[in-house]
């Protein structure tokens, strides 16, 4: 009796150590394993299981819930497997085997902390022994970084055939294309399998590029961006100029955005030639007239500033009619001189005449002769005339000369061109010299409407690039009401102009009676070279500029309201305190 249960003992003994040798070799196995009893509950998970799935053996010892295994809806997805496994077997009537339908599975797996990866599974079952199932044991492999790059692969080839530039993904050992989106098959004529066959430079014409992109390969860390330019060849030997966006995804691969830059190329031609052209004038410009020499110096110093620029542009445009507003006063000016002048030399022999009969009458010379000379010359003179005329016209030739005085004046403080930084301005100010500077422009078509709150707040502003922002919508509104007015003839239009204050804002209204703004244009009035005015009326840029100024360096607003036949107003706020930039 004794002799039997040793046996007993050392059988269990001996079955202990085999399960033991069984688990620790599963423990070492470099994938994921875990064995469920037909009852699903947890039996085995090994070191592996573990580790992917952030459980200790605490854990599995407290026990684990299969579900909480899977990710939503995952955990019955895998039963209705399992259960086919089952019943296909059944209804073929075979014997199960350990490796009965070891399909391969992809399940959304959940780790203890929650967070989800993408797993591939591999099931079979456990039979004791007489091949009866008592279980399942599953191989799990984490295939997040598959997935992701797959993902990856996906969208990279959705973006590339989406693109309307040509794609091109290359090798940087070789530069052979390893993929080419359809745009690109379409625009060269070449196949997808023809692509494949070939590289970067079988399409570039210019031999220093090869060694350019080398170089830049070799020194362009991981995910940088380089840009060049060459010339690509199509299949049929079309050859058209190309900039080359090339994106270094890692070690081997890089990607190259192509884009066709011919319409570019022939645009900076044109421009090149607009340049010459315009040079070729300013050079005659200058050798016929020094003054205008002078002038195109100081203009070139300031190229580099955009809206200084339009300003000038803008007070060419207006010189016409600031020289007809300054002729004015400088012609009754001159006539008042002349004429002062003739009374000058009228009086002079007045008061000769009459410095000889005074020196008569010292020495009781006076004689009746002498007496009608003086009166003759007093007569001739017509001094009645000349004392009435004379104080008039010194009064209409100082008027001249200040109206003149306060154009100049205007001109001045219009076009001055400021330091770069912000000052506290007196916006009203501002208007009246740009209304001033502008006079010629309105005065034929409409009647100038002010109305300025008196104590309006300084505001901190760019005063020279404000005041091209009111030149630009003062002129347009008086070219809107011409289009409506024409000559003139049947009336004028009117130009309001308006400040106000509220709160930490300074309001400026600008209307017009003019044509208004067609339905189609509203949404494009501030985009770069949209006009709906006749070649030589407008580049387009006015308006996109005064956006650019009052929005985005002054931080304040620019809208209008407009209606088809009563006209537009544009409404321009300003901050009184500067924005933190």
């Amino acid at each position: 009796m004794p002799k039997k249960n040793k046996t007993k003992e050392q059988l269990s003994a001996e079955l202990q150590s085999l399960r033991k040798q069984f688990n620790d070799f599963l423990d070492e196995l470099p994938d994921a394993l875990l064995e469920v009893d037909v009852g699903q509950g947890l039996t085995h998970m090994n070191r592996q299981t573990q580790r992917l799935f952030g459980y200790t053996a605490k854990d599995v010892a407290d026990g684990i819930e299969i579900p909480q295994l899977f990710g939503q809806n995952e955990y019955d997805r895998a039963v209705k497997i399992i259960n086919s496994y089952i019943a296909e077997s059944q209804k073929r009537k075979t014997k199960y085997t350990p490796s009965q339908k070891q399909k391969l599975y992809e399940f959304v797996m959940r780790r203890k902390d929650g967070s989800l990866f993408h797993a591939e599974t591999q099931t079979s079952f456990v039979l004791d022994g007489k091949g009866v199932p008592t279980g399942l044991r599953t191989i799990i492999r984490n295939i997040t970084e598959r997935k992701l790059a797959e993902t990856a692969s996906h969208d990279l080839s959705q973006i590339m055939n989406s693109s309307p530039d040509f794609i091109f993904k290359s090798r940087i050992d070789n530069f052979k294309f390893t993929k080419v989106n359809k745009t690109a098959c379409d625009y060269y004529g070449y196949s997808q399998e023809e692509f494949s066959k070939m590289g970067i430079f079988d399409i570039e014409v210019a031999p220093p590029l090869k060694e350019q992109v080398r170089k830049l390969y070799d020194t362009t860390p991981v995910g940088n961006v380089i840009e060049v330019f060459g010339t690509n060849k199509k299949k049929n030997g079309d050859t058209f100029p190309v900039h080359v966006r090339f994106l270094k995804l890692d070690e081997e691969f890089a990607l190259a955005n192509v884009r066709d830059i011919t319409e570019q190329k022939m645009a900076e031609e044109e421009l090149k030639k607009a340049k010459e052209s315009a040079e070729a004038i300013n050079i005659e410009l200058i050798q016929s007239n020094e003054a205008l020499q002078r002038e195109i110096i100081e203009r070139k110093n300031l190229e580099s500033q955009l809206v200084q620029a339009q300003k000038l542009e803008s007070i060419g445009q207006l010189a016409a009619g600031i020289a007809h507003e300054i002729n004015t006063p400088i012609q009754y000016v001159g006539d008042n001189t002349r004429f002062l002048n003739v009374a000058f030399g009228r009086i002079k022999t007045v008061l000769d005449k009459s410095s000889e009969l005074i020196n008569a009458a010292k020495e009781d010379a006076v004689t009746e002769k002498l007496i009608t000379e003086v009166e003759s010359v007093i007569e001739d003179t017509k001094m009645e005339y000349m004392l009435e005329e004379i104080p008039m016209s010194i009064d209409e030739t100082l008027g001249g000369v200040e109206r003149v005085a306060t154009i100049v004046r205007a001109m001045k403080e219009f076009s001055h061109p400021g330091t770069g930084e912000k000052t506290l301005t007196d916006i009203n100010r501002a208007l009246e010299n740009t209304i001033t500077v502008a006079r010629n422009e309105w005065k034929y078509v409409a009647e100038l409407v002010k109305d300025f709150e008196p104590a309006l707040p300084l505001v901190p502003c760019l005063p020279g690039e404000l005041n091209q922002v009111f030149l630009n919508i003062i002129v347009n509104a008086a070219q809107a009401i011409a289009d409506v007015v024409q000559d003139g003839s049947e009336g004028k239009g009117i130009i309001k102009v308006s400040t106000s204050s509220a709160g930490d804002w300074v309001e400026i209204k600008i209307s017009d009676s003019g044509t208004g703004i067609p339905e189609e244009a509203r949404s494009k009035v501030f985009d770069a070279f949209f006009t709906t005015k006749e070649v030589g009326k407008g580049t387009g840029q006015g308006l996109a500029i005064a956006n650019n100024v009052v929005v985005k360096k002054h931080g304040g607003s620019l809208n209008f309201e407009t209606e088809i036949g009563q006209g537009t107003m544009f409404v321009i706020r300003l901050p009184i305190k500067a924005p933190n930039n």
